[in-house]
C-alpha cells in the first residue's frame, strides 16, 4: 500500500497493490483513489490475470468521465483528464513493484508502464468500443479480416466483455454518476 500526501499534508492518494498465486497462475490487482481538497477524484483499478494475451487491464473514473458515458458525450476534455490519473496510477504501482519490475517491463513490452495494447487502458477500451458502436450505426459489415484483425477484433471484444462492466461499477462505487 502506498500513501501520498501534499507538501502541505493533505491526502493525494491511496494506493493497494497485491500480488497473488493462484493455482500456478500469477493475478495482480491495483486500485488508486485520488483526492482533491478532502474529495474523490479519481479511482483506477488495474487487474492481471496472467494472461499472455494482454496482461494488465485498467480502468479509471473520474466524475467528468463517467458523466459524459452517462450522456453518451465522450469528448477529448474528460479523457485527457482519467488518462492522467490512470498514467499516475501505474507510475505508482510501478514504484511499488520496483526497479526490476521496470526493467522487466521493458525486456517484454519495450516501455516501462509493460503496456503492450492501448486495450489495457481506458482510453483504448472507450476508443475501440467507439470504433465497434460506429460500424454498427453506420449498418457497414466489416471487410474480410486478415487472421490478425480477427484475432485483434476478438481481443478487443474479450477485454471490453471484462473491463467495461468494471468501469460502470467504478462510477457507481464511487458516486460518480
Amino acid at each position: 500500500a502506498a500513501i501520498m500526501r501534499s507538501e502541505k499534508g493533505a491526502l493525494e492518494s491511496m494506493t493497494t497493490y497485491k500480488v497473488a498465486n493462484e493455482k500456478s497462475l500469477s493475478t495482480e490487482n491495483s486500485a488508486t483513489l485520488f483526492y482533491e481538497d478532502g474529495h474523490v477524484k479519481a479511482f483506477t483499478s488495474c487487474e492481471d490475470r496472467g494472461a499472455k494475451d494482454i496482461g494488465r487491464i485498467c480502468v479509471t473514473a473520474t466524475p467528468r468521465l463517467c458523466q459524459a458515458i452517462k450522456d453518451g458525450n465522450v469528448t477529448p476534455e474528460p479523457m485527457k483528464e482519467m488518462d492522467g490519473f490512470e498514467m499516475r496510477s501505474l507510475a505508482i504501482v510501478l514504484t511499488l513493484r520496483g526497479t526490476d519490475h521496470q526493467l522487466e517491463n521493458v525486456v517484454r513490452s519495450g516501455n516501462r508502464l509493460g503496456l503492450k495494447s492501448a486495450l489495457q487502458t481506458t482510453k483504448g477500451q472507450l476508443l475501440a468500443l467507439a470504433r465497434q458502436i460506429a460500424n454498427e450505426v453506420s449498418g457497414r459489415a466489416p471487410a474480410k479480416l486478415d487472421e490478425k484483425s480477427a484475432i485483434d477484433n476478438k481481443l478487443a471484444q474479450n477485454v471490453l466483455e471484462r473491463s467495461l462492466p468494471r468501469l460502470k461499477q467504478a462510477c457507481i462505487d464511487t458516486h460518480f454518476n
